[in-house]
């Protein structure tokens, strides 16, 4: 999900590796987004239907008569609307950062190959602007052999985009591409609503699952959850029927 990589940025002697290695880092910065997409819809369904619907909101009769598990409407319900809410801050901030990664404004324009470093025009800079900058031996600002062009202080060459990329921290796959000056803020505010997510979908998954272990101790763990779904998709199968049995074996059994 980053913006295309600028093959033409690179040297006529560049090596296959770098185009190698620019391919890669567009690979992964969009197989690795879909991934997390697909975590996202998985947890969901578990937290939301499997936990809250199916286990605190609506339990079947079956559930409810052998392992004394009864409705808990509000704190299903609750558990819903908290969620909801992480997961819309979490989707919002990283749209907005995958937004800024595709309009590409921290790429620093390419500067004409034909150009020798003591030829090219500092003008558009601002390299006046500052009292001081960092500069080479020669007093000049830094330049980029790859780009042909001046690099402003903190601007680095990006390897998997062929550019030099202004105030650049690091290329992320798992954003959905590079990480610079604009980007920043919208990246911490993902990692930071991705942190509150997590936590409260391991919170919730580890209490119930404990809690589900408890009741059904001292029995098979398939056999509660296909008494959960019994009385939804049974269809006249006993819980203990194979069908049923090999449809939820991903139930394991609790610890003796």
């Amino acid at each position: 999900m980053a913006p295309p990589a600028v093959l033409g940025s690179q040297k006529p002697g560049a090596t296959d590796t770098t185009a190698m290695e620019q391919k890669i880092g567009q690979a992964t910065s969009v197989i690795l987004p879909l991934l997390e997409l697909g975590a996202l819809g998985y947890e969901t369904y578990v937290v939301v239907y499997l936990i809250c619907v199916q286990y605190l909101i609506d339990p079947s009769e079956d559930i409810q008569r052998d392992f004394d598990i009864r409705p808990r409407r509000s704190t299903g319900i609750a558990l819903i609307v908290v969620y909801a809410i992480l997961l819309l801050f979490l989707i919002t901030a990283w749209a907005r950062l995958l937004q800024l990664i595709w309009s590409k404004p921290d790429l620093i324009p390419l500067g004409d190959p034909s150009l020798e470093k003591t030829d090219a025009n500092t003008k558009g800079f601002g390299f006046d602007q500052y009292d001081a900058y960092i500069c080479d031996y020669q007093g000049l600002p830094l330049w980029c052999e790859k780009c042909h062009n001046w690099k402003p202080d903190r601007a680095h060459h990006c390897k998997e985009l062929g550019r030099c990329v202004k105030k650049m921290d690091h290329y992320c796959p798992w954003a959905g591409g590079i990480i610079a000056e604009t980007t920043h803020k919208f990246f911490m505010q993902f990692v930071a609503y991705a942190s509150l997510y997590t936590t409260f979908t391991w919170i919730v998954v580890a209490i119930f699952f404990a809690e589900r272990n408890s009741k059904v101790r001292g029995e098979a763990g398939w056999c509660m959850f296909s008494r959960l779904t019994y009385h939804r998709w049974g269809h006249g199968q006993e819980p203990g029927s194979a069908p049923l049995r090999r449809r939820f074996c991903l139930a394991s059994s609790p610890s003796q």
